[in-house]
């Protein structure tokens, strides 16, 4: 894991204002961010949404959350993903 300190959030801020992290890391597995929360507990989750608007620096630890498209493990009868007609 390589968190980085003082890392602009600017490009992750709706608005463009300038506001920085004091610990910044970004993520791209659900095992890695397993391990962060494992050490981590005080923590600040952004992702690529759109509606996100930061007016101050942020102490905490910020997690940027990149995991990038869908996968299914184990899909059956009783637990379809769609709520619909699998079978």
């Amino acid at each position: 894991m390589n968190i980085q300190k003082n890392v602009s959030l600017k490009n992750y801020n709706t608005f463009g204002i300038s506001a920085n992290a004091k610990r910044f890391i970004s993520v791209d597995s659900v095992y890695e961010l397993q391990q962060l929360l494992k050490v981590e507990k005080d923590i600040f989750l952004i992702s690529g949404g759109s509606n996100m608007l930061l007016t101050n620096d942020i102490d905490k630890l910020v997690v940027h959350i990149d995991i990038k498209g869908v996968s299914i493990d184990n899909e059956d009868e009783q637990r379809c993903l769609l709520n619909c007609k699998c079978w």
